[in-house]
């Protein structure tokens, strides 16, 4: 570990940004060995302003962290922890650190770091930054729009897929890569489903998250139906997916909105329900039985004759699966 107590006197007078460039390009061969080059020196003013220029690579900055680092830097708190280094990757991005260095310039006071040079630019999901990092911090990463929402999405998805009774235990099964990576991978049809989010918020009905979820999930066994290519051709198959997927975004625009609904249709008994629920200020429903109507509701409307009027959930219960497509006779 090399410490430079003075960059610009071991830079031999360069300028930040000439100092910093061969710092970063003479640890990137070991970086890519997997050997960072640890180094430590005293920040000030105009050498944060230029290692955050390469911030443009990182998650959002808090403002709420900042003021608590530049409170801490202006009491003369502030302390060396070397366990707790900022990083630059071998791209020349800085990849953990913003918080702490926008603090000193806020404060306009040096701090003594330690940076890690030539960090792998694919682990930004397990540097620290002060705090730990969130799907949504990911997401925003690699410019995902709606990040909170659509790592919401993912984990009710997972949630679904695992079958589980409860939706608040799927931290630490998906990481943060994986979040990534499912949300880049099927960033058109969340896209979609988060839309039915976003309508479910503007009428404030319970548990907004969950409509896109179910929204999604239907989608996605629509897409599923490669054993019916067996027989149909290829072009009666997909216009027959694409009727129901059109009738599948129909249903859930109605039933949010509440708009074309009779007591003909399950939606409007179902509708009903989650209205009242979303009127009771003092037992908010929850996950688990807002997710169990909505999958009763669209089964009911799917497959059966007669609407469905009546919707219960029983704490603790198995949540019921939604019909698979092949054996929805009504749309």
């Amino acid at each position: 570990m090399t410490d430079i107590t003075n960059p610009m006197n071991a830079g031999i007078g360069e300028t930040n940004d000439k100092w910093l460039t061969k710092l970063i390009k003479s640890a990137e061969e070991n970086g890519k060995n997997g050997v960072t080059t640890p180094y430590i020196f005293n920040v000030n003013l105009t050498l944060a302003e230029e290692l955050l220029k390469r911030n443009n690579k990182n998650r959002k900055i808090s403002p709420s962290t900042v003021n608590w680092y530049t409170k801490i830097i202006q009491k003369g708190e502030w302390e060396f922890m070397p366990e707790d280094p900022m990083a630059m990757d071998w791209d020349g991005y800085l990849r953990d650190g913003g918080h702490r260095l926008t603090a000193a310039v806020k404060a306009n006071i040096p701090i003594r770091i330690k940076m890690e040079f030539g960090c792998d630019p694919s682990h930004y999901d397990l540097y620290d930054q002060g705090k730990r990092r969130t799907g949504k911090d990911i997401l925003e990463i690699e410019g995902i729009t709606n990040a909170a929402r659509t790592t919401t999405l993912i984990r009710n998805i997972f949630s679904y897929n695992k079958n589980r009774l409860n939706f608040n235990v799927t931290k630490g099964d998906l990481s943060l890569r994986e979040i990534a990576a499912i949300a880049k991978e099927n960033e058109e049809q969340l896209y979609h489903s988060i839309k039915i989010i976003h309508l479910a918020e503007g009428e404030k009905l319970p548990r907004p998250a969950l409509y896109g979820t179910v929204h999604y999930i239907l989608h996605t066994l629509l897409d599923d139906l490669d054993d019916w290519k067996d027989s149909f051709d290829s072009y009666s198959i997909n216009s027959i997916i694409e009727r129901r997927k059109n009738v599948l975004d129909e249903w859930f625009y109605s039933l949010i909105s509440n708009e074309m609904l009779s007591k003909d249709d399950t939606a409007y008994y179902l509708r009903r329900k989650l209205y009242k629920e979303s009127m009771n200020r003092e037992r908010r429903p929850t996950t688990e039985a807002v997710l169990t109507y909505l999958i009763k509701g669209w089964n009911a409307y799917a497959t059966d004759d007669l609407p469905l009027t009546k919707y219960g959930y029983i704490s603790g219960g198995s949540i019921p699966r939604l019909v698979p497509a092949k054996n929805w006779k009504h749309i």
